[in-house]
C-alpha cells in the first residue's frame, strides 16, 4: 500500500465514502426500479405476445406431464406396497389360520382313537 503522501490526488467529481455515508446511518436498501416497457413496433408487440403465449403454453403441458408422470409412479409404487403389505397380512393370517386348524384335527383325532 502507498504511504499517504504518495498517492495520487482524488478526483473531486467521485464522492468519497464519509461524504455518501455518515457516521451511524444505515443506508436504506433500494429497490430496483421497475422496468420500463420497450417501445416496440406493433408487428413485433404481437409477436413478443405470440412467443409468450406459445411458451406459456408447452411450459404449462410440460409441467402438468411431468407431474402427471410423478403422480402416476407414485400411485403405482403406492399400490405396489399396499398389494405387498396386504399379501403378506394375508399369509400371515392363513398360517395362523391352518396351524389352527391342523392343532384342532389332530385333537379330534386323538380324542376319537383315545
Amino acid at each position: 500500500m502507498n504511504p499517504p503522501e504518495s498517492r495520487p490526488p482524488a478526483d473531486p467529481s467521485i464522492p468519497v465514502l464519509t461524504e455518501v455515508l455518515k457516521p451511524g446511518e444505515v443506508p436504506a436498501a433500494s429497490s430496483p426500479a421497475p422496468a420500463e416497457p420497450l417501445a416496440l413496433p406493433h408487428d413485433v408487440a404481437v409477436l413478443a405476445e405470440r412467443l409468450s403465449v406459445r411458451l406459456s403454453t408447452q411450459l404449462s403441458k410440460d409441467v402438468t406431464a411431468l407431474v402427471e408422470k410423478r403422480c402416476h409412479d407414485a400411485l403405482i409404487d403406492h399400490t405396489a406396497w399396499l398389494v405387498q403389505t396386504i399379501a403378506r397380512h394375508v399369509c400371515d393370517d392363513l398360517q395362523r389360520q391352518l396351524r389352527d386348524q391342523v392343532r384342532q384335527a389332530v385333537l379330534e383325532e386323538l380324542a376319537r382313537r383315545g
